[in-house]
């Protein structure tokens, strides 16, 4: 990020990835107290604050890396965005409407754990539900692991498994509302 000579804000590279922007390797499995302590080391170097008194490029340079930081933290701490993320630096990109699953049975069992979280009476149906939606997305989350870090499966296989994650986030926020609901 600095000119190792004169020390000065450097602009932020083309290409410059997330891992980059914290300084860590390019892994599906990463330690979340490190990407915590690489994010705050990182934020504070480049933080607008300290080039106040800096002239306005600089100040726009500290602005561009402070942004890339914070979207690098954003997105590196959750492993599902990781995952999809790391997909879209082969060039996939997870969630576009033509690559959603168009596999019948799967959106048809979607909509029916949709319509059982909208229809339970208790909380103790939704905490099964719960239960059993964390078993499985902890199952893709490992298939990501699997594929980034150990090169096990295929392209088409990790993008399908992160889209079924997109679709068991949905599920999620469903199961929270409902949570609510019956207080």
């Amino acid at each position: 990020m600095f000119c190792g000579t004169c020390k000065k804000l450097q602009p932020v590279p083309k290409g410059r990835t997330y891992f980059d922007a914290l300084g860590l390797p390019k892994r599906q499995a990463v330690d979340l107290q490190v990407v915590e302590q690489h994010f705050r080391e990182n934020a504070k170097e480049v933080h607008p604050d300290r080039f106040a008194q800096s002239s306005p490029i600089e100040r726009k340079l500290a602005l561009e890396h402070t942004t890339l930081v914070n979207q690098a933290y954003r997105t590196l701490k959750d492993p599902a965005s990781r995952a999809e993320y790391l997909l879209g630096l082969e060039g996939v990109v997870v969630g576009k409407e033509e690559a959603r699953t168009q596999d019948p049975a799967f959106l048809m069992e979607m909509l029916e754990l949709q319509e059982a979280i909208g229809e339970a009476k208790d909380s103790v149906v939704l905490d099964r539900q719960a239960a059993a939606l964390k078993v499985r997305r902890e199952r893709l989350l490992e298939q990501a692991r699997g594929y980034f870090d150990d090169h096990l499966g295929t392209r088409d296989e990790i993008a399908r498994a992160l889209d079924e994650l997109r679709y068991l986030r949905r599920l999620d926020q469903s199961l929270e509302v409902r949570f609510e609901e019956l207080g």
